[in-house]
Order: structure tokens, then C-alpha cells, then sequence
């Protein structure tokens, strides 16, 4: 089969961090720049003992260096456990139609983008960050919905896994080489082993928090948040 030229695939994605903070902030970034000393503030965050949970209304107030040192001295285990959310809610629920302050926010880069990549992308914009890798730093196993896998192929009959994992999943060339489908045991997903994915998350301080109040509603919020 003839791979389908990776070039502007590749080029998007080492911008895609970048481009992210750019998306997400624009020009007038309200993003904190790079500290010249002890940030004086204070973040506030919602704290969970699990994913699963359905009760959301423990908040956790931290300076900077504080925050950063939490995130970065995860230890290694299962995935279910306490968990940080970048927000905070009016009610209980974790649910976009009731957050009501964002003091932070956590960008995933899941596309085997180098730490060194990212690093200067935030350098570039002139931002402070906290980057962290995720439980899923170094995997080697994706799972694609079938459909999704069905539909690709059918309209490129000629692409190859590494092609469908470049551009579905925007995957870096350096990650996709040499990747194949395994079975999955699960008739509604293809799993897919290829080479060590890097993942991370990026924590961005706000120069200004995201306040729901601040808007005429909350979908109006969630629109500026999402701009």
C-alpha cells in the first residue's frame, strides 16, 4: 500500500501546542507570562478521589509553586484515583453548565509531541506552564472506534495504519512508524500497537480567571471559555 504523504501532517503537528494556547488565548492572551519571582496569588481547583465520583465540591486553594509541585510528583499506578479539576462549579455536579471560575488551565498533549517541543512552544509564547506527563505517558496501545477505522479506509483504500493514526489521531510520525492493528477482543474497537506515545499535560496560569458571572449567561461563558 502507498502511504499518503505526511509532510503537512507533520508540520501541523509541531505547532499544534502552540497553536492550542494561541486558540485558546489569542493575541490578548490573559494567560500569566513568563514569573520574574513568587507568584503571589492563589489557584483555586476542585479536588476528586476518583473520576467516578458524583459529588464535585471539595475545593482546594493553592499558591503556584504549590500547584505545580502537586502536579508534578504524581506516582506511578492505576489510573482511577484523586484527580484535579481545573475549575470550579456553582453545584456539585462536574458539568460544564455549572462551572462558575477557572483560576487554570490544563492542556493535553496526546499526540507523541516531544517534551522538548513543547517546552519551546510555551517558551515562544511568552507563558508560564507547569508540563506533567499523563498515565498514559509512553503507551503503546491505541484503541480506534471501529467505525471510525472503517470509514478512514474506505476513503483512502490505499493508506496505511501509520497514515490513519498521523491523521485521525494526529499522532507524530516518530510514534507512528511501523504500527499495526492487534486483536482487541472487542468487536466495537481496533486496537492499535505502535511505538512509545509521549503524553502530557501543560498547566497555563491565568492572568485573568475565567468567571462565569462575567457573562450574560452560562452558555455565553462556555462560548468565550471555548474561543
Amino acid at each position: 500500500m502507498n502511504a499518503i504523504p505526511p509532510a503537512e501532517i507533520a508540520a501541523s503537528n509541531a505547532e499544534s501546542m502552540k497553536a492550542a494556547l494561541s486558540a485558546m488565548f489569542g493575541d490578548d492572551t490573559g494567560v500569566s507570562g513568563e514569573s520574574d519571582g513568587e507568584d503571589s496569588r492563589t489557584f483555586t481547583v476542585t479536588m476528586g478521589s476518583a473520576a467516578t465520583q458524583t459529588t464535585w465540591g471539595q475545593r482546594g486553594v493553592f499558591a503556584w509553586g504549590d500547584l505545580a509541585a502537586m502536579l508534578t510528583s504524581h506516582k506511578p499506578g492505576g489510573k482511577e484515583g484523586s484527580c484535579i479539576v481545573p475549575a470550579v462549579f456553582s453545584g456539585t455536579s462536574r458539568k460544564k453548565e455549572e462551572a462558575a471560575q477557572s483560576d487554570v488551565a490544563f492542556l493535553d498533549s496526546d499526540s507523541g509531541m516531544p517534551v522538548v517541543d513543547i517546552q519551546a512552544n510555551v517558551t515562544a509564547l511568552g507563558v508560564e506552564a507547569v508540563i506533567s506527563s499523563t498515565h498514559s505517558h509512553m503507551t503503546t496501545r491505541t484503541k480506534a472506534k471501529r467505525s471510525h477505522w472503517d470509514k478512514f479506509f474506505a476513503a483512502n483504500p490505499e493508506a496505511t495504519v501509520a497514515d490513519f493514526l498521523r491523521i485521525e489521531k494526529h499522532y507524530v510520525s516518530a510514534v507512528t512508524t511501523g504500527a499495526e492493528p492487534i486483536e482487541s477482543g472487542d468487536e466495537d474497537y481496533v486496537l492499535i500497537r505502535h511505538q512509545p506515545c509521549p503524553k502530557f499535560r501543560v498547566a497555563v496560569p491565568l492572568a485573568r480567571p475565567w468567571v462565569a458571572s462575567d457573562y450574560p449567561s452560562q452558555a455565553a461563558a462556555n462560548a468565550a471559555w471555548k474561543e
